[in-house]
């Protein structure tokens, strides 16, 4: 993801100037360039959803022993973790305060313990 953020952002150039390949602000390339962005974020987002649901179904193959501070896959849960993420960090941005304030207490309550958490 970061590899991806960086090559976008040369390729936008900076805002005083037109990119290196000569794309203008609010073009239709500059606008492919953002869409391609959000398009990398989602499938990074999926990739990572697919990691974690291997890792829980091989912890379940050699019988783990889960205890409460335990990541449990389940696709119903899925939903909070992003949707978390996106709003606290809006939020916060529009607020000038730091995420934290909104995903400790949201990791507390999914029963991780506080080191985990920090």
């Amino acid at each position: 993801m970061l590899a991806g953020v960086i090559i976008i952002l040369t390729l936008k150039g900076p805002g005083h100037k037109p990119s290196v390949i000569g794309i203008e602000r609010c073009d239709p390339g500059d606008h492919g360039l953002l869409a391609s962005l959000i398009i990398l974020a989602v499938v990074m987002e999926v990739v990572a959803i697919v990691i974690a649901k291997l890792d829980y179904d091989v912890k379940q193959e050699v019988d783990w022993q889960f205890i409460d501070s335990c990541y449990k896959h389940d696709y119903g849960q899925l939903w909070k973790y992003p949707t978390v993420s996106f709003f606290g960090t809006f939020i916060a941005i529009l607020i000038g305060s730091t995420p934290a304030f909104f995903y400790v207490p949201f990791l507390m309550s999914c029963k991780l313990p506080m080191d985990v958490v920090i």
